[in-house]
């Protein structure tokens, strides 16, 4: 057994050159990445757990709403349906709060106010429970079961492929910054890499999630462009792709005030 453990350390020096400093770089970059990928798929299951729980309360508001409209229907009294309404604003998503918010506002009468909001409610639920669906949905075809075994593969090296990104972003963002030539060029760099990684992973889950439109691929591939040429370019060339770069991100950002998975 001694004798095996001596040819691995004797092989892993000989990979490294016998080169001490470049052996605690490896470890160092090696322990990281275990460990900021452990802490990446903590944080990811517990964002899972509080999605599912915002999703149920959020059928749950939407049922005692719409089920509050249909007694407020048959008794004329739509003051409880408005006081579930107001109460639900802080668990429903933002779309749909402001626009139930803005016809509780509004200067209609109560039951039109009832029939709008009704209708948002409804369509709003129906979004909510295919959510669930999709999420709980089970398909015994072989393609169904194919895919299922690529998500789940997926889900298990998603976190460590994230840190991954980050500490070779956190690399790159080093030598970037050896290699400008004043602050403003280091900065608009080094902003580059870092939505470079986001525009990847984002494009990562949203394949997952079968949510990428081609609106949304068209801006990804737009700022993954942009944000390249700003890295690979110098002089005039580099300020032109940097001012292209920033207005796609402010477009981006202007397209998707919702979030890019809304």
């Amino acid at each position: 057994m001694n004798l095996v453990v001596k040819e691995l350390i004797d092989y892993f020096k000989s990979i490294f050159d016998n080169d001490p400093h470049l052996i605690a770089f490896f470890l160092c970059f090696s322990f990281l990445f275990i460990w900021l990928g452990n802490q990446i798929k903590q944080q990811q299951n517990d964002s899972s757990k509080k999605n599912d729980s915002l999703l149920d309360d959020r059928v749950r508001s939407c049922a005692t709403i719409l089920n509050e409209y249909r007694e407020s229907q048959l008794n004329g009294n739509y003051s409880p349906f408005f006081k579930s309404v107001y109460d639900s604003l802080n668990v429903l998503d933002k779309k749909v709060a402001n626009e139930a918010f803005s016809i509780l506002e509004s200067n209609i009468g109560e039951i039109e106010k009832g029939n709008h909001i009704s209708k948002v409610i409804s369509t709003r639920l129906k979004k909510y429970l295919n959510q669930k669906e999709d999420g709980n949905h089970v398909n015994n075809s072989l393609f169904s079961e194919f895919e299922s075994i690529i998500l789940s593969t997926f889900k298990i090296i998603h976190p460590y492929g994230i840190s991954l990104t980050v500490l070779i972003g956190i690399l790159l963002t080093v030598v970037v910054s050896s290699n400008s030539t004043s602050y403003p060029e280091m900065f608009i760099r080094i902003l580059s890499l870092i939505f470079i990684c986001c525009f990847i992973l984002i494009s990562i889950d949203l394949i997952s999630e079968k949510k990428l439109s081609k609106s949304k691929f068209l801006q990804i591939l737009l700022g993954f462009i942009f944000c390249t040429a700003t890295l690979i370019t110098s002089g005039l060339i580099f300020w032109i792709f940097a001012v292209l770069f920033i207005r796609t991100l402010i477009w981006i950002f202007m397209k998707n005030e919702d979030g890019m998975f809304n």
